[in-house]
């Protein structure tokens, strides 16, 4: 079971059960498509899991966690309630059936029982589903329900109305349009979902597109959204975010720890004060002396640069693991060996920018103060 925000859990199957089934599997003893207008599948993620809302939207409250899918295989646990069951006439307007009764229209007669005949899981080599965790139902419970709405009682009103018959207000020629939708008496399409099956396709349909609008007023020109490029263009956002927030994080470090660098080398000059005296007065030149600081802090750049990228090797692999079972995505976290070298030769350089100021200063010493120094 887990969370979720799916708010409906009812979708309309594709008539190609092939394409389905090139998606998802039929698990469960006795597991089938559905074939007729009372029958739906139950559908669920690739880690058998669905929406805990799922079960409250069904009245199912207790024991929950003790379920198993296949208790769910030739269930009737849903039923369509027809327009003229679930609307009643009250003068010249009707009203929507309470909660209350909705136990009583579900031992009617009238309508249609939904029985599950099966469950669908989706495949773990497919990266998108065309289906959300839920029930699906067949297209010939779609004709039948337009069908059945079409004819209502309800529907012959409000096409007649140009009043809203369930609340008795006006209604513009738009809103009652949507009146009728919402009745299901007008079944014009509001819009097309469109799934290519790879991005090259996707793009070609967007070229189509963008090729019919080309020249026609606002009114004739389709609208359409690109859910993928959407969802990569909010999730670039949020990366490019965390990136500037971390990159500045990363150079507020670099600064305190070459600051801290060249702390530390002007001690250690300080503290060697009487040795530089010494290399002086058997011959060493200045640049020998600060070559000396340069190399040692060279050397610590080179000792701290492969530490971090060995630390760096050692946690992909705890981390790939973790995200591999969590998301299924493996090789997630990778270091490429270039950029491991590039970070080793850039911690040198800052290193012996941060000791070149000391370097420079144990260079200028004057050899007979610092042979006096203790």
């Amino acid at each position: 079971m887990m969370m979720g925000s799916n708010s409906t859990y009812l979708q309309e199957l594709p008539e190609n059960n092939d394409f389905i089934l090139s998606q998802y599997d039929l698990i469960g003893e006795g597991s089938r498509m559905p074939t007729g207008k009372n029958e739906v599948v139950l559908v669920i993620d690739k880690y058998n899991r669905i929406d805990k809302a799922f079960f409250e939207k069904l009245a199912i409250s207790e024991d929950t966690e003790n379920y198993k899918l296949t208790d769910f295989i030739g269930k009737t646990i849903l039923k369509v309630i027809p327009n003229d069951d679930y609307y009643t006439r009250n003068g010249d307007l009707y009203t929507a059936a309470a909660p209350a009764d909705y136990e009583k229209l579900y031992d009617s007669d009238t309508g249609t029982k939904l029985t599950i005949t099966g469950i669908l899981r989706s495949k773990k080599d497919v990266s998108s589903n065309y289906l959300s965790p839920g029930i699906a139902y067949t297209t010939a419970l779609t004709a039948a329900v337009v069908e059945d709405a079409q004819k209502s009682e309800i529907a012959t009103a409000q096409k007649g109305s140009d009043k809203d018959v369930l609340l008795g207000t006006p209604l513009d020629n738009k809103a009652k349009d949507n009146a009728l939708l919402m009745l299901g008496a007008d079944s014009t399409p509001t819009g097309i979902n469109i799934h290519p099956k790879d991005y090259e396709s996707k793009d070609k349909i967007k070229e189509y597109l963008d090729k019919y609008n080309d020249g026609k007023s606002n009114d004739d020109q389709l609208i359409y959204s690109d859910m993928a490029e959407m969802i990569s263009s909010i999730t670039g956002t949020l990366l490019d975010t965390v990136t500037y927030v971390l990159s500045g994080f990363a150079a507020i470090s670099l600064l305190v720890s070459t600051i801290m660098i060249g702390i530390i080398t002007y001690v250690s000059v300080i503290e060697r004060t009487k040795e530089i005296g010494i290399l002086r007065s058997v011959g060493a030149r200045k640049k020998d002396i600060s070559r000396i600081f340069n190399a040692e802090t060279l050397i610590i750049g080179f000792t701290a640069g492969m530490i971090g990228v060995g630390l760096s090797y050692l946690l992909q692999i705890p981390i790939n693991t973790i995200i591999s079972n969590l998301a299924g995505i493996s090789g997630v976290a990778s270091l490429n060996p270039l950029h491991a070298a590039v970070l080793v030769a850039g911690s040198m350089i800052l290193t012996l920018i941060a000791g070149f100021i000391p370097s420079r200063m144990a260079a200028k010493k004057d050899p007979v103060v610092a042979l006096r120094s203790e």
